[in-house]
């Protein structure tokens, strides 16, 4: 597996699955495999982070949905993955990771801090961030324009 998609949301099939899906599929048609695993669930036992740990460390990317409360990811998520990463976090250096969030209102930037600092970071995932290719795409439409207007 090439890249595995982390659901952190206890609504199994919500707003967040449906992003991940929108994203696996993406990855599907440049030809990378992707896998969608849910990680908030109530109860979950060393035996689901383990599983996971394996999935995670298998794959090149990770990528971490998480629904926006309260300008916060889910807790149960935190909770799942602080357990992740104390386990693999150092034999996750280096390996691509990005997060997605799915919001109704505001939240958005502090929670894509929370996961991007507190989780990505301390473990050393080189971060990708969807904002930076999106300002360079941008960029480069503006200087098209700005050359036409010119002209």
């Amino acid at each position: 597996m090439d890249v595995l998609l982390l659901n952190g949301s206890p609504h199994e099939k919500g707003c967040t699955f449906t992003a991940l899906t929108e994203v696996k599929e993406t990855l599907e048609k440049e030809g990378l495999s992707a896998e969608i695993v849910n990680i908030a669930k109530e109860g979950f036992t060393k035996e689901d982070v383990d599983r996971v740990a394996t999935l995670a460390l298998e794959a090149d990317g990770l990528i971490i949905g998480s629904p926006v409360w309260y300008a916060s990811s889910c807790g149960l998520s935190n909770y799942f993955l602080d357990l992740l990463f104390s386990k693999i976090g150092s034999k996750m250096r280096m390996k691509f990771g990005a997060s997605v969030v799915s919001c109704r209102r505001g939240g958005a930037s502090s929670t894509f801090d929370q996961l991007n600092i507190s989780q990505f970071l301390k473990c050393q995932l080189f971060l990708q961030t969807i904002g930076t290719k999106f300002m360079e795409i941008l960029l480069k439409r503006l200087n098209r324009m700005l050359k036409e207007c010119r002209q």
